[in-house]
């Protein structure tokens, strides 16, 4: 997955390619899907997401739809991190009198 990239569409990609298998008779468990996708991840974010995916009470609640949240969560961290770092300014010009 790209860092550079909003992962919504990334993780679309993904799920288009298990749906795709499994049209062809090769289902893989839920949390193989996981354990892939969870893998895929950037190497800054394998930690932090990983650890949210994983946190469950049990093996059945890791979910694709729990990564996937875990991801787009961890994304909007990141997007409004960097708007607070450089926040839009408006500038005034002084015209020379």
């Amino acid at each position: 997955m790209s860092l550079n990239k909003p992962p919504q569409g990334q993780l679309d990609y993904l799920l288009i390619l298990y749906n795709q298998l499994e049209a062809e008779g090769q289902t893989l468990p839920t949390l193989t899907r996981v354990m892939t996708l969870l893998a895929a991840l950037p190497k800054d974010w394998q930690q932090l997401v990983t650890h949210q995916v994983l946190n469950q009470p049990a093996i059945a609640n890791i979910t694709w739809a729990v990564a996937t949240a875990a991801i787009g969560n961890h994304w909007d961290g990141l997007q409004a991190h960097k708007k607070h770092l450089h926040p839009q300014t408006k500038v005034n010009k002084l015209s020379a009198v």
